[in-house]
């Protein structure tokens, strides 16, 4: 009898397990470039876009290789830092453009990553990331 007690409420546990929202699946980052070819002195536009539910906040990072891309700009965005707040309520999505200039043969990842995404309330959406290809010549 004790054992059937014990699976009754190990069955219990693992369906309201299941029933619960997981936040660590609701945020998504894409990341684009306006051209993944480019010659040495041309400049290239990463955008980057995080998507999820009522999106407040992202804190993210980003790495590429400097001897190939040389950070110009970006709007919420520092070398190697981004910060993205909605403004009012939340949205569906945040978005920023980075620019880089060509200065180096090669070719280079451009990589973000987040693990710090919260909704307007201040919940946890998880993390994202992504990555995009450039090459010079």
């Amino acid at each position: 009898m004790k054992k059937i007690k014990i699976i009754s409420i190990l069955i219990a546990i693992l369906i309201i397990i299941t029933l619960m929202p997981l936040n660590a699946l609701a945020a998504s980052a894409s990341v684009s470039a306006s051209s993944t070819s480019v010659k040495v002195g041309d400049t290239v536009t990463i955008n980057v876009t995080f998507s999820g539910k009522n999106i407040g906040v992202v804190d993210a990072s980003f790495s590429y290789n400097s001897s190939v891309l040389q950070y110009v700009s970006g709007e919420n965005t520092s070398n190697g830092k981004i910060i993205l707040y909605a403004s009012g309520s939340g949205k569906s999505s945040l978005s920023t453009s980075i620019k880089f200039k060509a200065v180096g043969s090669g070719s280079t990842t451009f990589s973000v990553s987040s693990s710090q995404i919260y909704d307007f309330d201040e919940n946890s959406l998880g993390s994202a990331s992504g990555s995009v290809k450039v090459t010079v010549k």
